[in-house]
């Protein structure tokens, strides 16, 4: 009996710092915040992110994409290199995704590249180093002055240079395919008689060249003599 209290103690001697740890474990510290994945709200739990700057966050990565590492948050205005350090420990990237990001679907799947000549402006933000400004710039100088043509063409367009041009090259087509092309991709085209269009195929079938696209009412023959390099 005497030896009762003595393992006893002995026994809590050596449960309380394992106990210790195991809830240092759990309990820990706060989980990290995924800056690529996290609301506005979610991004204030960070320390030095008021609403302000969380949404900065948020409107950043909606323009430029999925933040490839935490110092990236540098990038932010209004994050400097104290508030990043309190942040760092704290947040992570996930999986290098952004729920602000909507999938592309291609105008042009077979190739695999974003038509910049039918996409909306929500979809134009796809392309690397455009934001929403820039994507309606596009869409505006393309109604004003029709289709692009190929990559260099896009430096008519204010704000996209030599360096912007080469990070889209292989991400932009340029091609419509006028047997596949919807009535909304005629007109974002600039064909003025898209309706007629897709009527005349509904009535007739595919189109066995773009040529045949004379014989649709309405069509302009010095615009489709323009674009003709670039329908399929």
């Amino acid at each position: 009996m005497d030896n009762y209290p003595r393992f006893r103690v002995t026994t809590l001697a050596i449960l309380i710092p394992v106990l210790l740890f195991w809830s240092s474990v759990v309990i820990g510290q706060p989980a990290q915040v995924n800056i690529n994945k996290a609301s506005a709200v979610e991004l204030q739990k960070l320390p030095g992110i008021g609403p302000k700057k969380a949404d900065l966050v948020v409107e950043y990565r909606t323009n430029n994409g999925a933040f490839r590492t935490v110092d990236e948050l540098i990038q932010v205005k209004g994050i400097g290199p104290k508030t990043l350090a309190r942040i760092r420990p704290l947040a992570s990237v996930g999986d290098g995704q952004t729920v602000h990001k909507q999938p592309v679907e291609p105008a042009n799947p077979a190739s695999g590249a974003l038509n910049v000549n039918t996409a909306p402006a929500s979809q134009l933000v796809q392309l690397k180093g455009v934001g929403p400004t820039l994507a309606k710039r596009i869409v505006a100088n393309r109604e004003m002055h029709g289709p692009f043509f190929r990559i260099e063409d896009m430096r008519r367009v204010k704000g996209i240079g030599v360096k912007s041009v080469e990070r889209m090259r292989g991400l932009a087509n340029f091609i419509l395919d006028v047997n596949h092309a919807s009535q909304a991709e005629f007109s974002a085209f600039g064909f003025a008689n898209a309706e007629q269009i897709i009527a005349w195929r509904q009535r007739h079938g595919a189109f066995k060249t773009p040529d045949a696209l004379l014989k649709v009412p309405a069509m302009d023959s010095k615009f489709l003599k323009r674009v003709r390099p670039i329908l399929k």
